[in-house]
């Protein structure tokens, strides 16, 4: 009986890795008896760790580090000069310049979180002053006339083609 006990023991010693390094197994009737030896298993494969990055003594980059065309000038905005006529006899008309559009199926979908510009349009001349950022390529400057049936009038501006000075007339 008593070896019953002493197998599973000294098996679960084994597999737990013996617990403190005492090579005897205490029984019940006080006798020391030297454990059998532990079967070796592999150890688990393990991977090494990642070797560090090597230490830079090189100064921290500045500006002048910077390499680019002559004309980039590093400004991330510009300005931007939309002169508007307004000839309508419309008692109101409003207007939204927007930088985030699309045409589908000939219809242009603008999402008016966007709008660099809105405004109620005086009738007769009007200037604005625009700063869009560099990242803009395109404007649509919508002309909203306010009466049953309208629809807006799209105009369209492009950084590439166009230059810093925008006219719209609306008739």
């Amino acid at each position: 009986m008593k070896y019953l006990l002493l197998v599973p023991t000294i098996a679960m010693l084994a597999a737990c890795g013996g617990g403190g390094g005492d090579s005897s197994v205490s029984t019940s009737s006080g006798t020391a008896q030297a454990a059998p030896p532990a079967a070796s298993t592999p150890s688990p494969a393990t991977t090494p760790p990642p070797a560090p990055e090597p230490e830079s003594n090189d100064e921290p980059e500045v500006m002048g580090d910077l390499i680019s065309d002559e004309e980039f000038d590093f400004i991330g905005e510009s300005s931007l000069t939309l002169a508007l006529d307004n000839n309508t006899d419309a008692p109101r008309v409003y207007l939204n310049v927007c930088n985030d559009f699309s045409t589908v199926n000939g219809e242009v979908k603008v999402n008016y979180n966007t709008c660099q510009l809105r405004t109620t349009l005086p009738s007769g001349s009007a200037e604005y002053q625009l700063t869009i950022g560099g990242d803009v390529e395109n404007l649509v400057a919508q002309v909203w006339v306010v009466e049953e049936g309208a629809m807006p009038i799209n105009f369209y501006w492009s950084a590439s083609e166009d230059d810093a000075n925008w006219a719209i007339v609306v008739n």
